[in-house]
């Protein structure tokens, strides 16, 4: 990442409290190579930044650095890295590929609140969520050209008819099989993981911090229609135009 300087515009912020320890706040930013060999490419850069665990956190920065993991990486962190080296590596053709990865630490130097930083969502832009000698982890991906997609969206007559989510859920289940073909389960089973390419008609997986190994990848059982449900693309109640 170091030798292909990035520019971009944050997409999501959000805190990440609990879950795994350390704590994390995350960010995820679109961003345009702006010098390199191909310039102009779009990315997606998601960046994982080590939290305060004691809440709410101590004004001194001295005392926030004693909570530093000593670069021991949140679960989810170290998950979603291993699961995109090991899938892209597999030539994985449902996610997103892992274009690099860069750690770095937080310093005594604390950014400006109006800073692209990846952290002021969830320092309110409070200097005291900065914690001296805590992570910072870019891990740099392809960016899908696919729709996002949600609950208020997919189930939306206007947006997604019928046969709209028909073709979404024919895509999904060639997606799920080549994942778990792959030996890979995604444990945060959400609409708000998958996104939807209407052209190509492909669904794409993403966010893989929470994923599993399947032991038994090649078992022509893994695939069960109840995963529609698991993802909520399917509904057991309601109008019967599911």
């Amino acid at each position: 990442l170091s030798e292909k300087p990035w520019e971009g515009s944050t997409l999501s912020e959000r805190a990440k409290f609990a879950d795994w320890e350390p704590d994390e706040a995350h960010a995820v930013y679109e961003c345009v190579q702006t010098r390199g060999p191909k310039l102009g490419t779009k990315a997606i850069v998601k960046v994982r930044v080590e939290a305060p665990h004691i809440l709410p956190p101590n004004s001194d920065p001295q005392e926030r650095a004693k909570e530093a993991s000593g670069m021991r990486f949140n679960v989810g962190t170290t998950r979603e890295i291993k699961t995109l080296e090991e899938l892209t590596s597999a030539g994985c053709s449902v996610t997103p590929r892992l274009l690099g990865v860069k750690i770095d630490v937080q310093d005594n130097l604390v950014p400006e609140p109006k800073s692209e930083s990846g952290f002021e969502a969830y320092r309110g832009h409070d200097i005291d969520w900065w914690m001296p000698g805590g992570y910072i982890v870019y891990i740099l991906m392809t960016r899908l050209q696919a729709q996002p997609l949600d609950i208020n969206t997919f189930w939306n007559e206007k947006i997604f008819t019928k046969q709209d989510r028909d073709n979404v859920r024919i895509a999904f289940q060639k997606s799920y099989i080549e994942l778990r073909k792959l030996g890979v389960i995604h444990c945060d089973t959400k609409l708000e993981n998958l996104m939807w390419d209407k052209t190509s008609r492909k669904c794409y997986i993403i966010d893989l911090e929470d994923t599993a190994y399947d032991t038994e990848p090649d078992d022509p059982e893994f695939w069960s229609e109840d995963e529609y449900f698991m993802w909520n693309l399917a509904r057991r109640w309601g109008k019967p135009n599911w």
